[in-house]
């Protein structure tokens, strides 16, 4: 029996509803900054293998202040023109990353991998390297989880107390599906609101889906719920805090390594309080002591003009270009290839 307009109008209806509905889901996951984090639940690049692969002769540490400061092709090409043989580069870097992240890194991948007396580099601004206290998202928790070893209880113990339970979840987190239908629900959750129906939408998933209340899923909200924004705590006098930071963690740790920290340039005019010059005076210090060296492209006159940043941290080309060649005269000049294989 050929369908009725009514009938035909409500099929028509339902479809632009689905169609509504599928492109909301992908506007929501495109552009939600904690959909995108909840949903590119990857592991992190494992970094050790291509340390085992690649033999390189530096490795750099550290967040966007690495990758998008310093040009890699350009900085291999001026070292190895200055030391007169080839030298090949190793970015471990993440996005977004903070202090705990560069610690695990160094810790269980490049200490781990059995290297020794490569030149190994930590890029900074600011307190980065001290801060007490960070607030992750579930992005930041994921890599951070994905990084963990078997002992990692000094780890946990210099973390907040709300950041330990997800990471500890993480080390053993379930499998993929179950992060799917995870996912699915949260969604569900939000566009089921939308429609005429029941007022409680994860009833009408836990029926359909069987997604009964369950352990697994009060793990998985534990891990990828954003925590609460605080703010953020930094350890300024450091003969008072600093053994609550991961930075003396990395200095024990890199014992095998040439480590060294360079201050990135920030752009001229961001606000710099008084109380920073008696940090970094102290934080060279303290460097000093540990034998490692220091590198604050702070006030390099070269960096000096606006016009060769993108914003208050990072360089747009030009900059990175001038950028990447005061680097390397710094490695040559502090000598740091010296005692590399």
């Amino acid at each position: 029996m050929p369908l009725s307009i009514l009938s035909f109008r409500k099929i028509i209806s339902l479809a632009y509803l689905a169609l509504a509905l599928a492109g909301g889901a992908l506007i929501t996951l495109a552009f939600s900054h904690q959909a995108q984090a909840r949903f590119f639940l990857v592991k992190p690049y494992d970094f050790a293998s291509e340390l085992e692969a690649r033999r390189p002769d530096l490795i750099l540490v550290g967040n966007s202040w690495v990758f998008s400061n310093i040009d890699k092709a350009l900085l291999e090409t001026e070292l190895s023109v200055r030391l007169g043989r080839p030298i090949r580069a190793l970015f471990a870097t993440e996005g977004g990353s903070t202090a705990a992240w560069s610690y695990l890194v160094l810790k269980n991948q490049i200490a781990a991998s059995g290297a020794a007396g490569i030149p190994v580099g930590i890029f900074t601004t600011g307190t980065s390297l001290t801060n007490l206290d960070w607030d992750f998202n579930a992005r930041q928790l994921w890599s951070l989880g994905k990084l963990l070893s078997n002992d990692e209880e000094a780890f946990l113990a210099k973390l907040d107390r709300r950041h330990r339970r997800p990471l500890v979840l993480l080390r053993h987190m379930p499998d993929r599906w179950l992060i799917c239908k995870y996912l699915l629900r949260r969604w569900a959750n939000i566009w089921l609101n939308w429609l005429p129906g029941p007022p409680d939408a994860q009833a009408l998933l836990e029926s359909r889906f069987r997604l009964s209340p369950t352990r697994s899923f009060d793990l998985l909200k534990a891990i990828t719920d954003e925590p609460e924004p605080r703010d953020q705590r930094a350890c300024l006098h450091l003969a008072e805090c600093v053994d609550k930071t991961f930075l003396p963690d990395m200095i024990q740790t890199m014992k095998r390594f040439r480590l060294f920290v360079v201050e990135i340039r920030q752009r001229p005019g961001t606000l710099d309080p008084q109380a920073m010059s008696a940090y970094r005076r102290d934080l060279s210090r303290y460097l000093s002591d540990n034998g490692v060296v220091y590198i604050s492209l702070r006030s390099r006159r070269e960096l000096g003009d606006t016009g060769l940043f993108h914003d208050e941290n990072h360089l747009n080309q030009r900059g990175r270009a001038i950028n990447t060649r005061l680097v390397a005269d710094e490695i040559i000049r502090q000598k740091l290839f010296s005692n590399s294989y």
